[in-house]
This record gives C-alpha cells, sequence and structure tokens, in this order.
C-alpha cells in the first residue's frame, strides 16, 4: 500500500472554493435549427417514458429549451 502524503501535501490539492465564472450556462441565443430543437425535446420525451422517476414523494420536471 503506498502513502497518500502529509496532511500539508494533501492540503495543496484542496479545493475550497470553485471558480464557475468561465462557464456559460445562458446565452439567450435561440436554438440553432430544428434539428436542434427536435433533439431537446426528444430528450426530455425520453426522460419520461423510459424512467419512474425520484421516487414516491419527491417530484421531477425535463425541459427542453427552457428560456
Amino acid at each position: 500500500m503506498t502513502e497518500l502524503g502529509t496532511q500539508e501535501e494533501l492540503d495543496e490539492y484542496r479545493i475550497t472554493k470553485l471558480d464557475l465564472s468561465h462557464i456559460v450556462t445562458e446565452d439567450d441565443t435561440p436554438v440553432d435549427n430544428l434539428f436542434s430543437e427536435r433533439q431537446m425535446r426528444l430528450l426530455a420525451e425520453s426522460l419520461y417514458t423510459s424512467w419512474s422517476g425520484p421516487g414516491e414523494g419527491r417530484t421531477f420536471v425535463a425541459m427542453a429549451n427552457v428560456g
């Protein structure tokens, strides 16, 4: 078995806060084309038809191109 290292060595790799400023979550642009729109709907539809959900007493929603 290999040693993981001292606590000081491990603290170098500890993430205290994630910087998510470079991730784009919404850009307010419309769907690219009809094909993209159909793909988004297909994903939501397949989730509803093939998955029984998260369990009793819990809600579930799948949406396509919400904005």
